[in-house]
């Protein structure tokens, strides 16, 4: 015999909550990638400096 799934749905505040949530996410990590790129360019990092912002960012 198959087995019976049942999915449940999300409640609509909780999705509002976690689409406001993504959209911060990606917020605070674009002003950390642009902080990231004046830093690079200010203190002119070394291959170590740059590797690891590529490595973090990339």
């Amino acid at each position: 015999m198959g087995t019976r799934v049942v999915h449940y749905l999300v409640p609509l505040l909780d999705q509002f909550y976690y689409f406001a949530l993504t959209i911060l996410i990606g917020v605070v990590s674009g002003f950390c990638y642009d902080l990231y790129k004046v830093t690079r360019g200010n203190l002119r990092l070394k291959r170590i400096g740059t590797a690891l912002g590529i490595s973090f960012f990339g």
